[in-house]
């Protein structure tokens, strides 16, 4: 089953856990699941607190800015999560290339099948 699509209620862009994918659309995709995506949501919280500030509830803006810290810190790790976890399945993948490629120049065959012993020296 394919992932579902997210789509911000906001700025229409879609979205993931990445951050945004494209450019906003013009309307709400009816094939996608509706949220607000860490940058509107980010906005929100910030006019919340400059609400709170200015109708002179300092408890309310303190605890909302914290609130969004918070929220901030938590996406950040995750997206921190991820990339080390991209980086490490690169690091992988990599691994396993040298060692193929080692062992094609051992052989002293090519990708075309190709062999070159003579070239490479003896085998």
């Amino acid at each position: 089953m394919a992932d579902l699509v997210m789509q911000c209620a906001w700025c229409h862009r879609r979205y993931d856990d990445r951050g945004w994918i494209g450019r906003p659309e013009l309307a709400l995709s009816p094939a996608a699941s509706h949220g607000v995506c860490h940058h509107c949501h980010d906005t929100m919280l910030r006019r919340e607190v400059e609400r709170c500030a200015a109708s002179g509830d300092v408890v309310g803006a303190l605890q909302g800015e914290r609130d969004r810290l918070h929220r901030l810190v938590d996406h950040l790790r995750h997206r921190y999560a991820a990339r080390l976890a991209n980086a490490e399945a690169l690091q992988r993948r990599s691994t396993v290339l040298v060692e193929k490629s080692h062992e094609l120049i051992a052989s002293g065959v090519d990708l075309n099948g190709t062999c070159h012993r003579g070239f490479l020296g003896p085998a």
